[in-house]
């Protein structure tokens, strides 16, 4: 989610269901245990889940760097690590979410740095 203008939106990003590297590793860990049980009973390798060729690592940010947030910048780019944003619904409003009975942590958005001008997205698309 780079280089976008974010001017006027009452909401910027809200991470929504499953956006959570840490339900993310555990869907993949019990992926590759189940392959591994299968694969032990028809005597072949497993088939690994973790990661596909090209796929960006899991880090527990939502990369939103680069954009312009509004008119007032202020609280973005003085935003210290541990700062909630009142347009930014993440990790710092809903701390954890439940899937299939379980709790996961939810990802945090990261912000800064931002794009020091506005954005014209009608100038940068062919």
């Amino acid at each position: 989610v780079n280089r976008n203008n974010f001017s006027g939106n009452k909401i910027d990003i809200e991470t929504g269901d499953h956006q959570s590297t840490d339900y993310e590793k555990f869907l993949r860990a019990n992926q590759d245990k189940r392959a591994e049980n299968m694969a032990s009973r028809r005597n072949r390798a497993p088939r690994r889940f973790s990661r596909t060729a090209g796929e960006k690592p899991l880090t527990g940010f939502i990369d939103a760097r680069y954009n312009y947030w509004h008119e007032n910048q202020g609280p973005v780019v003085n935003k210290k690590d541990d700062a909630n944003l009142a347009n930014i619904i993440d990790f710092y409003d809903v701390p954890y979410r439940n899937y299939d009975g379980l709790e996961y942590l939810q990802d945090k958005v990261e912000v800064l740095p931002a794009s020091p001008s506005k954005i014209d997205i009608a100038l940068e698309r062919p």
